[in-house]
């Protein structure tokens, strides 16, 4: 049946005439002014173009129906060409309307799998397989969140990874349809073993030593080296001597990785030195007193030495230290200044620093009797040689100012001579200690040369010894300041025996934190007697006038901002926002008066069109207002955006995953 006959035979029948009409018209006007049963459409099989026509209008509208139509009838190509593009976009949305789009799951891989996360080793090839299904039975293709290094990925499902330990990647894998229909990313966790270089083995996959990136994505265990054998990967040998496990004195020899074996011993100490034997391996003190002869009257032993000392009535020699002489000076010493006249030779025996025959004052230190650049202090009975920081000469190191733990509120430590050349062979620890458990160490370095790593360097740990955390090595350049996260700091000083220059010189100073505020930012300590504690507050947030304790943020989330100027943050900032928030501020503003805003400082969730993090920023009231910008990732925006003059708007929002600081945000009205 033709077109024509199809309308002859049933649209007819369905005409509205003024008795079947069931509309109202306005007055003037009935059924019968719509009533017009002499049209008679234009029907394909009415129009018989010609074949030249025809072809024309086929290939305009690669054989669309409803576009030849057209084209037949207006003889319009653009008229036609809109039909075309009509038709086309509604069968296209149809098309995305009715798709299923694809799923993708891990099915199969060359590890295993510890706690969601898959367990991967440095320095092997990693497999894992994806399958990806679609209801519709489209033609799908895999692929990888941005271009990961040491990741690939092929068609049929099956992911490579080498793992680097130094550059740890975050792997996301998701499938697309042939009709450009997306499965959401699947995002894969990961636990890399590091290699061991044959030195250690991989911690246990539930150990607690480990390393996280990208937000926790990427966890990276520790090495358990051998006992030769330090560092993250086990890739350096110990110097077993570094630890001092030899007596004062007693040469230590470092083993080599060969020598030492599997042995947990990894060094050899020498013979012990003078004044201590050696008892089952061990440089025990020897008691010099249980000898004859050597001491005059009373013998004391002392670590690695002895003390001779006199009767009352005696006095010890000032010539040998042991000898003992009757206390009968004659008139001619000066008695402040002698230590005994001896009677038998008519001589008098003067103290340290007295160098006249009868022991009268003398400027002691005009003749700079003091070695090796050491200060020379006049006392009433001579001198005292001291140490350039101040500190006496120590009987056994000299002034290596080495290996003391400092509790003093405040004070100062140095290499051994300074401002003189360092010795070879230096090592000189120093702990410095606050008796307040919650106080903090400053450490202040305001001199320091040094012949440079690995030979000449200084260590600093936050703690009590080298166990604790490296802030830092330090050996051409060092920071003014280094700040403890606790009560101690451990310092270590060491150089070779090569080139010797002056070293360092630092002060330090321990502050006592707060005790029994407990407060969410800064606490300051105004006074310890009484004890006075206060909270302080960033600029963003004030003091909670119901808890003196924690900062309300000024600008909260969903809020109207009554400031003229301030701070607009991220909820927690500068802690990590928590996912799935959607949060907006309105600054209001006035024709007169345009609002700015400068971005301080961002890090978000990155990728190219901010879709899953991100803070947006209108002109107006609302988001209908002209667009500013957008912004997502760690690039600090550079321009001052400007209001229109009726307010600003600001969104911020996170999705489920990836979360960050944040962004802070300072705006004037």
């Amino acid at each position: 049946m033709t077109e024509k006959e199809i309308y002859r035979n049933f649209a007819t029948q369905y005409l509205v005439s003024a008795a079947t009409s069931v509309f109202f018209y306005i007055k003037g006007q009935s059924a019968a002014d719509f009533y017009h049963p002499e049209f008679i459409p234009v029907t394909r099989d009415t129009l018989n173009p010609n074949a030249t026509l025809l072809k024309t209008a086929t290939d305009l509208c690669e054989g669309q129906e409803l576009c030849i139509y057209d084209f037949l009838v207006t003889g319009d190509a653009n008229f036609a060409n809109n039909t075309k593009m009509t038709w086309d976009f509604s069968i296209a949305s149809r098309n995305v309307l009715e798709n299923i789009i694809p799923h993708v799951e891990v099915v199969q891989s060359s590890g295993t799998f510890v706690n969601d996360r898959w367990f991967v080793q440095e320095g092997v090839v990693n497999t894992l397989r994806f399958t990806a299904t679609d209801q519709d039975g489209d033609l799908l293709t895999y692929l990888l969140d941005g271009s990961p290094r040491d990741v690939s990925i092929n068609q049929s499902g099956f992911l490579t990874y080498s793992p680097n330990t130094l550059d740890p990647v975050n792997i996301a894998v998701r499938v697309k349809d042939s009709k450009n229909g997306y499965s959401p990313w699947l995002y894969v966790s990961t636990l890399i073993c590091p290699q061991c270089y044959n030195h250690g083995t991989c911690q246990s996959a539930n150990s607690s030593r480990k390393t996280e990136n990208f937000s926790g994505q990427v966890q990276i265990l520790k090495c358990t080296c051998l006992a030769a054998f330090i560092g993250d990967k086990c890739a350096a040998e110990k110097d077993a001597c570094k630890s001092k496990p030899c007596a004062k004195g007693q040469n230590c020899t470092d083993l080599t990785a060969a020598q030492q074996g599997n042995s947990s011993i990894g060094h050899v100490c020498g013979p012990c030195p003078t004044g201590f034997e050696n008892v089952e391996g061990r440089c025990t003190d020897k008691d010099e007193c249980n000898s004859t002869n050597v001491c005059d009257h009373i013998c004391t032993n002392t670590e690695g030495s002895f003390i001779c000392s006199c009767e009352n009535g005696y006095v010890l020699s000032p010539l040998d230290s042991r000898t003992c002489f009757a206390k009968n000076c004659s008139n001619r010493c000066v008695p402040e200044n002698t230590e005994f006249c001896n009677e038998p030779l008519s001589q008098c025996v003067c103290k340290a620093g007295i160098t006249s025959n009868d022991c009268s004052v003398l400027d002691s230190c005009l003749s700079n009797p003091c070695p090796n650049n050491l200060l020379c202090q006049r006392k009433a009975n001579g001198y005292e040689c001291l140490c350039r920081n101040g500190l006496p000469v120590d009987a056994v190191n000299g002034c290596r100012d080495c290996n003391r733990t400092l509790t003093a509120t405040s004070g100062k430590l140095m290499s051994t001579n300074y401002p003189s050349n360092y010795p070879d062979e230096s090592y000189c620890t120093w702990t410095l200690v606050s008796q307040e458990v919650n106080a903090i160490i400053t450490l202040n370095i305001t001199d320091f040369e040094m012949e440079g790593c690995p030979f000449d360097y200084l260590e600093v740990y936050d703690g009590f010894n080298t166990h604790a955390n490296l802030i830092g090595q330090y050996c051409e350049e060092v920071p003014n300041t280094i700040v403890s996260s606790g009560n101690a700091l451990h310092v270590v000083f060491t150089s070779d025996s090569s080139v010797n220059l002056r070293g360092f010189i630092a002060s330090y100073v321990a502050e006592t934190q707060c005790r029994i505020k407990r407060c969410t930012h800064t606490c300051q300590v105004v006074s310890t007697n009484p004890r006075v504690e206060t909270c302080i507050c960033p600029p963003w947030t004030r003091l909670d006038p119901h808890n003196d304790t924690r900062c309300l943020e000024i600008n909260g989330c969903n809020s109207t901002v009554a400031e003229n100027s301030g701070f607009i943050v991220s909820p927690s900032y500068p802690q990590k926002y928590k996912g799935n928030l959607t949060c907006s501020w309105y600054i209001p503003g006035s024709q007169n008066a345009p609002i700015t805003l400068r971005f301080s400082d961002i890090e978000m969730e990155s990728d190219t069109a901010c879709s899953y993090d991100s803070v947006t920023v209108y002109s107006g009231n609302s988001v209908h207002g002209p667009l500013l910008g957008k912004f997502c990732g760690s690039a600090l925006p550079q321009d001052v955006m400007a209001s229109a003059g009726t307010g600003m708007y600001i969104v911020f929002k996170s999705d489920p995953t990836i979360s960050g600081r944040g962004f802070q945000a300072l705006f004037t009205n």
